[in-house]
């Protein structure tokens, strides 16, 4: 048997993504451990990956859906998209103007329209490649956003 440094690949191979792997996956020494961890934990960073990037696409499709306000606002969500929710996501993640909103329809996709899908994402299952390709295909989304005058809007979501 090889040693794997302190990295106990059989448990790393099984576990769910989360706070505590990434806490686990930031410990290891890459230097300590043999190519066959390596590929162990290359996989687990993948897993953790697709689970930071679906928490991270349920946080866009609630900012899209939050009202204007300030720092001191009450928790609230709207119904539909804000009208300019794809104008903030781009800025607060540096995105250009047709990726904020590809990336906007993706959330909401997520979020509405393809439970089973986030819940693979989310469980590291699928990565986000996987997620928008399965997103590509054509439906209705029951959430809508605003018309917008510029191009680029994900015309599945607009009104």
């Amino acid at each position: 048997m090889f040693d794997h440094g302190d990295v106990d690949v059989s448990a790393l191979a099984e576990a769910a993504p989360g706070p505590e792997l990434a806490a686990t996956l930031a410990a290891i020494d890459l230097n300590a451990v043999n190519g066959y961890a390596r590929v162990v934990v290359m996989r687990a960073w993948q897993r953790q990956v697709s689970w930071a990037s679906c928490r991270m696409y349920e946080a866009m499709s609630y900012v899209a859906r939050s009202p204007m306000g300030g720092e001191d606002a009450p928790p609230e969500l709207l119904d539909t998209c804000s009208e300019f929710a794809s104008v903030e996501i781009g800025a607060a993640l540096t995105l250009a103007p047709g990726s904020a909103d590809r990336e906007l329809c993706l959330a909401l996709d997520l979020a509405t329209r393809l439970p089973g899908t986030r819940a693979a994402l989310e469980a590291g299952r699928i990565d986000v490649n996987k997620a928008r390709e399965i997103a590509s295909e054509p439906a209705s989304c029951p959430m809508s956003l605003p018309a917008r005058p510029r191009n680029g809007s994900c015309p599945k979501h607009q009104s």
